[in-house]
């Protein structure tokens, strides 16, 4: 009995101290080691300078985000991009969007303002007042010695750009051609998104493939002829027949893979193959940021797939194979406030606190945004926390997960509070 009274003491009076004093040391470790950043705006990047020496030798920024609906985000990454290529010589900015609606109203980006080039490029969740200056910033730089290109992996479409781009580019050598190419990507395109049945589904992918076959031995045949009419564009075909072969491989599931959800994990590795080839082929000597939500650039997976079982390999496992330590992860995160919902059309208040999480740690600190390395730590007092499983919050990932701080990024950057952004439509 005094025994069973012994344990029971111990447990109401000192394993809460020892959880209190290792909170203490979590969090005077935390704030010894992360760096603020002084301010989401603005073109004195004094804060940001300690960066130089963290990105030296890295080739490959990718910068996250915990939500695709928060306005801080859009702000603060947009200062990090024009940092990156102001301070760094980093001269492309992949956003995650579609390769051939970014791809091709870049290059065809002096025949639109800012907002036409943000409406044509990036999908709704972009289209907004706080992403405007960085359009802004992309078309200032366009004319000059050091251009911030614009560029995208996603065999997703973003927008209708690079489809009208296509029907419009093909009537001016083959009407017929222009004319199927119209009517069969609108009627695949339109299936798509309903997913009625797959007989159409799967019949009007069918027609298509045919469709592209014909456009894709046009492109063959009158490669050179194409090459002379547009001589300031050596790029433009080929992005359009990899635009092409993307909706090739995207479509190419049978209809059960589809229902399955099965082309979330295709559509990762084929954004991961696409922002190789830009880096390899279309521009092999410059430095690439590329923007997109955390679970394109982790490292460590933690999404499953409809059946529960853990997915293997998504984007960032291909990414960090491809370019091992001349990548460099950054996740984003935020400790609460309001985020817009683009599936429920609203924005809606949360708050990550829970205990030990993402939330919890970075809140106590004095300053509203800051940013902590995780590459090259080790476990030891106070930063143990960085190596296990723990709560975050991400909000295209179901809300509340569970993930490992040092096995995910590189970096961390938290912002304490954000809120929706303001948009156009």
């Amino acid at each position: 009995m005094r025994l069973l009274l012994s344990s029971l003491l111990l447990t109401i009076f000192v394993l809460p101290q020892i959880s209190c004093q290792r909170a203490n040391q979590e969090f005077s470790w935390l704030k010894k080691n992360a760096i603020p950043i002084a301010r989401l705006q603005g073109d004195d990047y004094s804060d940001l300078a300690f960066l130089k020496d963290k990105l030296k030798d890295v080739r490959l920024v990718q910068i996250g985000e915990s939500s695709h609906g928060a306005a801080e985000f859009y702000q603060l990454k947009s200062r990090l991009v024009e940092f990156l290529h102001q301070e760094m010589d980093f001269d492309v900015l992949v956003i995650e969007g579609g390769f051939g609606d970014i791809n091709l109203a870049w290059l065809n980006q002096g025949e639109q303002d800012a907002k036409a080039l943000m409406y044509n490029s990036v999908f709704g969740n972009f289209r907004n007042e706080e992403m405007l200056p960085l359009f802004e910033y992309a078309k200032a730089q366009a004319a000059s010695a050091d251009p911030l290109v614009l560029a995208g992996p996603d065999c997703q479409a973003s927008s209708n750009y690079f489809n009208n781009f296509l029907i419009d580019f093909l009537r001016k050598y083959d009407a017929d051609l222009s004319r199927d190419v119209e009517y069969n990507f609108m009627n695949t395109f339109l299936l798509y998104g309903l997913k009625p049945d797959s007989t159409q589904l799967m019949q009007a992918i069918r027609t298509n493939e045919r469709v592209i076959s014909r456009v894709m031995d046009f492109l063959e045949n009158n490669e050179s002829r194409l090459r002379e009419d547009y001589p300031q564009k050596p790029l433009l075909v080929p992005f359009v027949r990899r635009a092409l072969e993307n909706y090739l491989e995207y479509w190419s599931l049978n209809y059960r893979a589809m229902s399955l959800q099965q082309q979330f994990v295709l559509r990762d590795r084929i954004m991961a193959e696409n922002l190789m080839w830009l880096a390899d082929v279309a521009y092999p000597n410059k430095k690439i940021i590329y923007w997109a939500h955390n679970a394109h650039i982790a490292t460590e997976t933690i999404a499953v797939d409809i059946f529960g079982k853990p997915i293997e390999k998504l984007q960032g496992n291909y990414i960090f194979e491809r370019f091992g330590a001349q990548v460099y992860n950054i996740g984003l995160y935020a400790t609460g406030g309001e985020l817009f919902h683009h599936m429920l059309r609203e924005v809606k208040p949360f708050k990550d606190d829970s205990i030990g999480g993402i939330g919890a740690h970075f809140s106590r600190l004095p300053k509203d945004i800051n940013f902590l390395e995780l590459r090259g730590q080790k476990p030891g007092k106070g930063k143990d926390w960085l190596f296990k499983a723990i709560p975050a919050f991400e909000l295209e990932n179901g809300g509340k997960i569970q993930m490992t701080p040092s096995k995910r990024f590189d970096a961390l950057i938290v912002v304490k509070k954000v809120k929706g952004p303001k948009y156009f439509e």
